[in-house]
């Protein structure tokens, strides 16, 4: 996904992803700065094993089928 990073490129409401991946029991980024709102970032301390991931990606589809 690249919100509209490059012609053609699907935008979506950020806030609304964050919130619908928080309800999931993860939290992500909304960019900041002149990005912000049209950015998300994931970033971890460096504690996730491939089950979290996994964990994640499954909300991130389900987040995303749902905008």
């Amino acid at each position: 996904m690249n919100n509209g990073a490059k012609p053609g490129g699907r935008v979506i409401d950020v806030a609304k992803f964050q919130k619908l991946v928080k309800d999931e029991g993860f939290l992500i980024d909304g960019g900041y700065g002149k990005i912000k709102g049209s950015t998300f970032r994931i970033s971890n301390m460096g504690d996730e094993t491939e089950v979290t991931m996994s964990q994640l990606y499954v909300a991130l589809d389900a987040a995303i089928k749902q905008l």
